[in-house]
C-alpha cells in the first residue's frame, strides 16, 4: 500500500324574507253613502297598510344584504392580511452525505485538539472537488491533479493498493504530519510534508468540501478536499 499526500492555497339572503302575517279587518256599513265612504278609506288605508308592511322587510332586507357584504369584504381583507404576512420559518442546515459527515468529523476532531473553530461542510466546495475528482478518474487515471493558485485551498491524497480509502483514513493520513511540525518555527521537518496538516487545522478556514475517485484497472484512489478560505499563507501561523 502506498499513500502520497499532497497541498496547494487553490483557488427561498337569506332574505328573512320577514313577511308576517298580514291582518285584514273588513266592515260593511248599513247604508250605501257610508259604504262609499268607508270602502274608499278602507281602500286608502289598506294600500299604505300594504306600502308599509312591504317596504319594513325591503329596508330590513337591504340593510342585511349590506351587513352581509361589508362582512365578506372585511373577511376577505383579513384574508388577504394574512396572506401578506411573511411565515415565520426556522432555518435548517442542509441534508449532507454519510461521506461528508465523515470529511467534516475527522477534520474537526484534528482541529479540536489545537483549540480551532470546526469546519462547515460545504456543497459548492463539493461539486468542485467532485468536478476536479471525475476529471483525474476519466482523463488522468487518477493522478494527483495540478491545482493552480485560486480562491480555495487544497489537500489531496493518492493511494495505491487499496480497494477503498475511507474519508477517515484519508484525513488522519494528512494530520500523523503533525508530529513533525515545528509550531515556534512554523516549519516541518525533512521529507515531510506539513502543509497538508497545516490547512487541516488552518484557523481562518472555515468551509470544507472533498470528493474521491477511484481508479480501479490501476488500483489507485484520490481524495481531494477544497478549503474556503484558503490556508497555507506564506508567514501566517495556522493557528
Amino acid at each position: 500500500m502506498i499513500l502520497s499526500s499532497s497541498y496547494f492555497v487553490s483557488f427561498q339572503s337569506s332574505t328573512d324574507p320577514y313577511l308576517s302575517p298580514l291582518y285584514i279587518s273588513s266592515y260593511l256599513p248599513l247604508t250605501y253613502s257610508f259604504f262609499l265612504y268607508t270602502f274608499n278609506d278602507y281602500i286608502n288605508r289598506t294600500l299604505i297598510f300594504f306600502r308599509l308592511r312591504i317596504n319594513k322587510p325591503r329596508m330590513a332586507l337591504t340593510h342585511h344584504i349590506i351587513f352581509v357584504a361589508l362582512l365578506v369584504i372585511s373577511v376577505r381583507a383579513v384574508s388577504s392580511a394574512a396572506k401578506l404576512e411573511p411565515k415565520q420559518t426556522v432555518p435548517t442546515s442542509p441534508a449532507i452525505s454519510t461521506a461528508a459527515k465523515a470529511f467534516t468529523d475527522a477534520h474537526n476532531k484534528a482541529r479540536a485538539m489545537v483549540g480551532v473553530s470546526p469546519l462547515v461542510w460545504s456543497q459548492t466546495l463539493e461539486a468542485a472537488a467532485s468536478r476536479l475528482a471525475r476529471y483525474q478518474r476519466n482523463q488522468k487515471k487518477c493522478e494527483f491533479a495540478s491545482l493552480n493558485p485560486g480562491k480555495y485551498g487544497a489537500n489531496q491524497l493518492w493511494a495505491k493498493g487499496l480497494v477503498a480509502v475511507t474519508p477517515s483514513l484519508a484525513v488522519e493520513t494528512w494530520v500523523k504530519e503533525k508530529p513533525f511540525y515545528n509550531y515556534k518555527s512554523d516549519t516541518c521537518a525533512v521529507n515531510h510534508t506539513c502543509g497538508v496538516y497545516k490547512q487541516v487545522v488552518w484557523r481562518n478556514s472555515k468551509e470544507l468540501g472533498c470528493a474521491q475517485a477511484t481508479c480501479t484497472k490501476e488500483s489507485t484512489v484520490l481524495t481531494i478536499c477544497f478549503y474556503n478560505p484558503p490556508g497555507n499563507i506564506i508567514g501566517q501561523k495556522p493557528y
